[in-house]
């Protein structure tokens, strides 16, 4: 059985991006929808309670990308 490759709770990237989609007024909950991600799950992420597999942290940042393209439109 193989593991799931957790990645550093002190991810920036990540943290930034959220921290964008907030200040760009793109709800979190949003985020979570288009992620497919609890958002209980997220703030443990922010945290660090948890961390995210790299396909869930690549969904999240994805999503963050797109609702801000979005928003620009």
């Amino acid at each position: 059985m193989s593991k799931k490759r957790r990645i550093n709770k002190e991810d920036t990237e990540l943290v930034a991006a959220v921290q964008a989609a907030i200040d760009a007024g793109i709800p979190i909950s949003a985020v979570c929808r288009r992620a497919e991600v609890d958002q209980s799950t997220l703030w443990k992420w922010r945290t660090g309670r948890t961390s995210p597999t790299m396909n869930t942290r690549q969904a999240v940042l994805d999503a963050i990308r797109a609702l801000v393209k979005e928003q620009a439109s």
